[in-house]
């Protein structure tokens, strides 16, 4: 089970790229090697607290997910953003507004995709191929067997009417 950190920070700029924007996460993935990037989205004229739509469209709200290990390990990248040097603006390289909000949660992600069969699988197939192939080899045996003793019949029967 994984862990995401949700950092949401108001830059007090519009008009950003997509290169900025990706700066800012990128600054933020790379304070703790274990963590990864799964998310950078940025919205225009929105405040991160509420969620609402600005009177005017004078900052971007920047939304950074990142995947960790585990539960603490997010607590502690959080922890670690906070205590950088020149957090939150200096260190992001933006104008920042207020402080930056942060979401911890627990997040389940779905098995990954792997198209090969389980050991136990490829067990099961050669076990249950072997035994198949031991059934029809003693089917095969036993009728030829039952062929040969019916020839024998047919024959000391026939040497026997002579």
């Amino acid at each position: 089970m994984q862990a995401e950190l949700i950092t949401t920070v108001d830059v007090a700029q519009t008009g950003m790229t997509d290169s900025q924007v990706q700066e800012v996460c990128n600054k933020q993935a790379a304070v703790d090697d274990t963590a990864s990037l799964a998310g950078c989205t940025a919205e225009e004229g929105v405040s991160g607290s509420t969620g609402r739509r600005l009177q005017t469209n004078d900052q971007t709200v920047i939304t950074t997910t990142l995947h960790t290990s585990n539960m603490l390990t997010a607590e502690a990248l959080q922890n670690t953003l906070t205590q950088q040097p020149g957090w939150p603006g200096t260190f992001l390289g933006v104008p920042v507004n207020g402080n930056p909000t942060f979401t911890v949660a627990v997040v389940v992600l779905p098995p990954a995709s792997d198209d090969s069969l389980s050991t136990g699988a490829l067990v099961g197939i050669i076990v249950g191929s072997i035994v198949g192939a031991a059934i029809i080899a003693a089917i095969v045996f036993i009728t030829m067997k039952n062929k040969n003793e019916a020839k024998v019949q047919t024959t000391t029967d026939s040497s026997t009417a002579e």
